[in-house]
């Protein structure tokens, strides 16, 4: 009998150390959590998509690990290879799941591309997962992720941020969320089979001409007010100044990869991370008031000097409007370097049409230049009507003023 009770009370004190030991464990050892993010993706938006993750790897906590699945339909293994090669940020799981366009052929594209449906077969093609966070491609992260990942769902399609400058009562619905950043509830997507009500509903908003955003309509009008809202932070629009709490910057109207855009910075830091990186030329540029090394990214469309960090937009071939609202046009010296000869000086640069061509066209005193391919000529004669340019290697050619352009007089 004694025995029996000494046995028991070591069982007692056994089970005791155990719970203790359970809650010191997760009192004081960090656990490890894995984020699952679906993307969607098409060659021409790969490179955006690995300045994301690669932003995500870099800005994430040490005891976050990723699962990365990317939705596709006809990614070339060339891009493939370049997601992997970004483990050497961080690493992460990624999984391509091939998607046939076929089954969303019949609903109506006007703004995106056709591939931003296939958020539709989230709960489908993930079976085993009961939520999901999924990221737009044209995003840039600034933080940890955990807490929006470990965001609680229950009884709620998704959770997301509120888009604001919309009036969702257009679609006879009160709440409405930017449809970029979302964390979808899969398992109750599944019971209530929304994915057949998305695909429904697309068409019927479409039939009813009130399909005006594409999926992001149809998500809003479908979940209705099973949506949680979460803070701004998470889906910050890329044309505002950043906050001091932002975590995700998203670049939902202009493109930082297409031209001047607050924020190109952030953008940019991520893109040189990974293989799609800018590869940049440096020229030497003599600018009226200044002279300054400069570089410019493979696209064409921002340039930066080396000398004060300036950076500007490249418009037309040479002419470039700086942050400061300054304008300069600039021409290849015999040297083969950028000197300026627009300067600020855009009274200079006037409209003509061609017979074969409409361009803009500097006009100095002596000289007359092609914006679009630096095409120049001497200028033979020039009044406030009349312009004559004798182009190299070509003939001479008549221009007349006519509604403030220049057209060409055979």
């Amino acid at each position: 009998m004694v025995k029996f009770f000494n046995l028991c009370i070591l069982m007692c004190l056994f089970l005791c150390a155990f719970v203790v030991g359970i809650f010191l464990f997760k009192k004081y050892v960090k656990e490890y959590s894995t984020i699952e993010i679906a993307f969607i993706t098409n060659n021409d938006y790969a490179p955006h998509l690995g300045a994301a993750i690669a932003s995500i790897l870099k800005y994430s906590a040490d005891d976050e690990k990723f699962n990365f699945y990317v939705l596709e339909n006809n990614l070339s293994n060339e891009n493939k290879e370049n997601f992997l090669k970004l483990k050497k940020i961080k690493n992460f799981n990624l999984t391509f799941i091939h998607i046939d366009r076929e089954r969303f052929q019949k609903l109506k594209v006007t703004r995106t591309a056709l591939e931003t449906y296939f958020r539709y077969i989230l709960p489908e093609i993930l079976p085993d997962k009961n939520k999901i966070l999924y990221l737009d491609a044209d995003i840039i992260v600034l933080g940890s992720l955990k807490e929006l990942w470990e965001t609680d769902i229950t009884g709620y399609y998704a959770a997301g941020s509120v888009n604001g400058g919309l009036d969702p009562s257009r679609l006879g619905i009160t709440k409405y969320i930017n449809a970029g950043v979302v964390l979808f509830n899969l398992d109750k997507m599944r019971a209530d089979n929304i994915t057949h009500f998305l695909f429904e509903n697309t068409l019927k908003l479409d039939k009813e001409g009130l399909l005006k955003l594409e999926d992001q309509d149809v998500i809003n009008y479908t979940f209705q007010d099973k949506i949680l809202f979460v803070p701004d932070k998470y889906n910050h629009p890329g044309y505002a100044s950043l906050r001091k709490d932002t975590i995700i910057v998203h670049f939902v109207i202009y493109k930082p990869w297409k031209g001047k855009m607050k924020n190109f910075d952030v953008y940019y830091e991520a893109r040189q991370m990974t293989p799609w990186a800018y590869k940049e030329d440096i020229y030497v540029f003599k600018g009226q008031n200044w002279n300054s090394t400069v570089n410019f990214n493979s696209d064409k469309t921002r340039i930066c000097r080396l000398d004060n960090k300036q950076c500007g937009t490249i418009q037309k071939s040479m002419a470039i409007t700086w942050d400061d609202g300054t304008r300069e046009v600039y021409t290849l010296d015999f040297d083969k370097k950028y000197a300026v000869f627009g300067g600020r000086h855009t009274s200079r640069i006037v409209a003509v049409k061609h017979k074969f061509w409409e361009d803009d066209v500097y006009v100095s005193n002596t000289k007359a230049c092609r914006l679009s391919n630096n095409d120049c000529g001497d200028i033979l004669y020039h009044t406030k009507n009349k312009l004559q340019i004798l182009w190299k290697g070509k003939n001479t050619e008549t221009f007349l003023l006519k509604n403030k352009v220049y057209h060409f007089v055979p």
